[in-house]
């Protein structure tokens, strides 16, 4: 066999390859449908990131219902763990939490609980809520301006707070297309 007739065989694998692959639509399959903030395994589960001195840091999916005192007992060794004493061990996990282990001395940790930000939450699929977002979590999202970012925590601090998305509506520079467009990432209440 020539390499010309070996280059011919290749060249008709690649394009049978090919071809069978767009028969099967997985290279022109078209969109369709409304745009999804987030993907269809994140149901039912809530995302956490665990960080500090803890030999499994990282982040966790875990079922709805989830404790702080499950994700202290997958990553922290040490069976004599003790939180600090505001910590409750049996506090359901929200989705986005950042749980932060700090050991002081021996067998003694401390342990913060805060929230991750805008951007890190859109990157891992995770529902953002109204009552934590800081003006630079606002500027993350699509149409939101400093300017805006600026009016909707002051409207917010006014206010007290926002108890659904559509009150966004009532913030100078929010119109209704702008609410819908940046609703699916929100969790819903």
């Amino acid at each position: 066999m020539t390499v010309r007739s070996q280059r011919f065989i290749v060249w008709l694998f690649a394009l049978f390859l090919v071809a069978s692959l767009l028969y099967k639509g997985h290279c022109l399959r078209a969109k369709t449908g409304p745009a999804v903030a987030f993907l269809s395994w994140s149901t039912g589960r809530v995302t956490v990131r665990v960080k500090g001195d803890v030999p499994r840091s990282g982040i966790y999916r875990l079922p709805d219902g989830s404790t702080v005192g499950t994700v202290t007992n997958m990553t922290i060794i040490d069976p004599a763990f003790l939180p600090a004493p505001d910590v409750n061990l049996q506090t359901l996990l929200k989705p986005g939490m950042i749980l932060d282990v700090k050991q002081k001395g021996l067998k003694k940790y401390v342990l913060s609980i805060s929230y991750m930000k805008a951007k890190e939450r859109l990157i891992l699929g995770v529902p953002l809520d109204l009552g934590l977002m800081e003006e630079d979590d606002w500027e993350a999202l699509p149409g939101i301006g400093p300017t805006t970012a600026k009016d909707i925590v002051n409207y917010r601090q006014d206010n007290g707070g926002f108890c659904s998305i559509e009150e966004l509506k009532s913030v100078k520079g929010i119109s209704e297309g702008k609410v819908e467009k940046i609703r699916g990432f929100f969790m819903s209440k």
